[in-house]
């Protein structure tokens, strides 16, 4: 038996559940005859996070998928070795696999005990990589007294995991009924057409502009862009909406309809951004801000059930002081040792990285 615990937004308020030492442990007394005795573990007894869902069963944490990094609120001491989590950290990513995708959620259910692992974490305001050994699950429900470190208080409590009785066998599953003889059921009437399925959101904004944008840090939550810096403008379609409107690739986006972009005010804005409206644009080239004001066109608009992003690792490197990281679909990345300049090659977009000067 298993079941679906799941962490969602209400009302656009964060819900926290910080999950206790025993959802996440199982049972101490039950469990631990049908414990795997390879499982690992990494002393995590309660995390908690935004848009978070685990399946549970008999035997513990099954299955888990974070939109969100986790934040560890609880560890339990003395079950690995090498580093060690601490409450507060927030779990990024886990041997390179980011926590938000499948393959990183995936390798902390599948801990196995003794397996060396990299743990990435923020911790006080920067990322850490934790070289850790995970120690046994089966030891750890296997204890009468933990100790845990937690976040709300700066000390370690003992705490005693008390034995779950064993649930009464369940009653004999009746006999199946025979089947009725033909003809003793009636024809049923013809089912009513299917409804016909709604489309998803669109992943972008419906109003063609007609260019584009670069940025560090910034992406889509919730169906809804976010900017932690001014993205840049780039290819600029000739033609298009922006090039009348006096837009150029390089500009600096600082404002939409007078709201910083970097906002989630404005964030918002540029997501809803439908044909026909006027969009005041505040941007800086060079040493001037100037206003642009573009009116968005009909144009493509990007469907999806869903925003599936790989997160198989293709390139990994650096530019100076930046560090490069491509995921997802197969590319082709060149690097002239001379200039320092990267390209990267997907099979329908050429992207040039060159060092500023």
């Amino acid at each position: 038996m298993s079941a679906w615990i799941e962490v969602r937004p209400v009302r656009r308020r964060q819900l926290v559940m910080a999950l206790a030492a025993t959802a996440l442990l199982g049972s101490a007394a039950s469990a631990q005859e049908r414990c795997d005795q390879t499982a690992g573990t990494l002393g995590i007894q309660g995390m908690r996070c935004e848009g978070c869902s685990f399946r549970m069963s008999e035997s513990g944490l099954e299955e888990a998928r974070f939109r969100t990094e986790p934040e560890i609120v609880a560890v339990a001491r003395g079950f690995t070795r090498g580093g060690r989590l601490r409450p507060g950290d927030r779990i990024v990513a886990i041997d390179g696999a980011l926590i938000t995708t499948r393959a990183g959620s995936g390798r902390l259910v599948a801990l196995r005990a003794g397996q060396a692992v990299t743990v990435r974490v923020r911790r006080d305001g920067e990322v850490t990589d934790l070289r850790m050994v995970a120690g046994s699950a089966c030891e750890l429900r296997a204890r009468d007294e933990i100790q845990i470190d937690r976040l709300e208080e700066s000390r370690v409590d003992v705490i005693r995991v008390p034995p779950v009785p064993r649930a009464a066998p369940l009653p004999p599953v009746p006999a199946a009924p025979r089947p009725p003889k033909p003809g003793a059921v009636p024809e049923m009437a013809p089912l009513p057409p299917m409804p016909a399925v709604p489309l998803p959101p669109p992943l972008a904004p419906s109003g063609y502009l007609g260019f584009g944008i670069s940025c560090s840090e910034c992406g889509m939550r919730d169906d809804v862009f976010f900017f932690t810096s001014p993205p840049t403008v780039e290819d600029v379609a000739e033609g298009g909406p922006a090039r009348r409107a006096g837009l150029r690739s390089g500009d600096a986006l600082l404002e939409i309809d007078g709201v910083e972009i970097t906002s989630a005010r404005g964030g918002r804005r540029f997501t809803a951004i439908e044909p026909g409206d006027s969009v005041r644009l505040t941007v800086r080239r060079g040493g001037a801000t100037r206003v642009v004001t573009v009116v968005a066109e009909a144009g493509p608009m990007a469907r999806a059930r869903a925003a599936v992003i790989g997160d198989r690792l293709r390139y990994e490197g650096r530019l100076g002081a930046t560090r490069i990281e491509v995921r997802g679909a197969p590319v082709r990345v060149t690097r002239d040792e001379a200039t320092g300049e990267v390209v990267i090659r997907t099979s329908d977009t050429v992207i040039v990285l060159k060092r500023g000067g």
